[in-house]
């Protein structure tokens, strides 16, 4: 069930870059460092938060 849902996710992701013209792509190629950066504080950061929240509602 879970590698199906991450498969559709996977899918959407390819459509939407499908979508986007050669001067976004250079962007998203430039910044991918970058973005890939922010996207891995973003996990963290709402796991260290969902933790705190769990603890605080427990």
């Amino acid at each position: 069930m879970e590698e199906a849902e991450f498969l559709d996710i996977a899918e959407s992701v390819d459509r939407t870059l499908l979508k986007l013209d050669s001067s976004e792509r250079q962007i998203l190629a430039k910044r991918y460092d970058l973005l890939s950066n922010v996207a891995s504080y973003n996990g963290l950061l709402l796991g260290v938060s969902n933790t705190a929240w769990n603890a605080h509602t427990s």
